[in-house]
């Protein structure tokens, strides 16, 4: 039986699941297997393998729910588990209890915010250097917004467009910001839960219970 190529829209897998299938193929890769998650793995994706045996659901919605459920950010958990583990690791051991409160209890230790509040005022800086050029608002807040030169965030910048009465201008950072902000939901959830757009905490609410 030939290989499939994985291609995750035509998976069944929650994009909470492919969040956590992306990682932990990143970390498989990094231990020598190469080409690991670029074709359908039934033992953990679900489907038939090449012996016949067929496996009804994936493993990575149920690891997904569970990180979620201690309120765990995939992508740093799971770098933590494969930092920590220098031989290959099977999907679940992700999901061991003493495994992630130990991280629990480092993470809020060791953790440390983002440079958000440098993000703002560094947009705050330019927009100023932009009214000196330009009177028209909306054209100063678009120049700087979209300016993709600018190192800031797109979650920030989105945040703060939308908190600045701009939404229409951002709105082709919104799809970028969200993933942004979902790929590190709680650790932005803790630090910075004011700035967060309400649509985004919905949309991440929803997302989980459709899990």
């Amino acid at each position: 039986m030939d290989k499939e190529p994985f291609i995750s829209s035509e998976s069944n897998i929650s994009i909470g699941g492919l969040l956590v299938r992306k990682h932990y193929c990143l970390g498989m890769r990094c231990r020598g297997k190469r080409q690991y998650g670029a074709y359908y793995i039934p033992r953990y994706d679900g489907g038939t393998d090449s012996d016949g045996k067929k496996y009804k659901s994936n493993i990575w919605d149920s690891i997904y729910k569970v990180l979620s459920e201690n309120q765990i950010d995939v992508e740093g958990y799971v770098e933590y588990v494969f930092n920590r583990n220098k031989s290959l690791i099977t999907p679940q051991i992700l999901k061991i209890p003493d495994l992630i409160n130990r991280y629990k209890k480092e993470l809020l230790r060791e953790e440390k915010p983002t440079i958000w509040e440098f993000e703002d005022n560094r947009l705050i800086t330019e927009l100023t250097v932009q009214s000196h050029i330009f009177s028209d608002q909306i054209q100063i807040y678009n120049r700087v917004l979209l300016d993709d030169t600018i190192n800031v965030s797109p979650l920030t910048r989105y945040s703060f467009g939308v908190k600045s009465g701009m939404s229409f201008i951002v709105k082709p950072l919104e799809e970028e910001a969200f993933q942004q902000y979902f790929r590190r939901r709680y650790f932005y959830e803790r630090y910075y839960s004011d700035k967060i757009p309400e649509q985004f905490r919905k949309k991440a609410v929803e997302l989980n219970d459709n899990n």
